[in-house]
């Protein structure tokens, strides 16, 4: 998908996507959404839905079963957004997503403090 949004063009099939987490309750009815980086730098989130005649599904509905026997797969459409964030919006969305909640606090303080973060050396035992 392509999309231009004051000026920058978002490829989804260029970028590189980063991470993703699900937001739905079931298997089909919430949207998907996904970190993504483009060469030049610039982020976005690629969210999508799954459509069902045209509406969102319930946690329980299952496309294959609405469908019946005849399995009509123009009936399941996609619906797609593109969402520019800055570079600060997708480290604290990456923070959100990958980091362990116990080490957040930790992370986001050092982000705040502008220092650099101390390299981690193991011991010489542990090699």
């Amino acid at each position: 998908m392509r999309k231009t949004i004051k000026g920058i063009t978002y490829d989804t099939n260029k970028a590189k996507y980063l991470c993703g987490i699900y937001l739905g309750r079931g298997p089909w009815d919430g949207p998907d959404e996904s970190l993504a980086r483009m060469k030049d730098g610039r982020y976005f989130i690629h969210r999508k839905w799954h459509l069902f005649d045209g509406r969102r599904m319930t946690p329980k509905e299952i496309p294959w079963q609405l469908m019946g026997k005849k399995r009509d797969f123009d009936r399941l459409t996609e619906k797609h957004q593109i969402i520019p964030i800055s570079r600060a919006q997708a480290l604290l969305l990456c923070l959100e997503l990958r980091i362990p909640k116990d080490l957040r606090p930790a992370l986001k303080k050092f982000i705040r403090s502008r220092k650099p973060l101390p390299l981690f050396r193991p011991r010489k035992e542990y090699l």
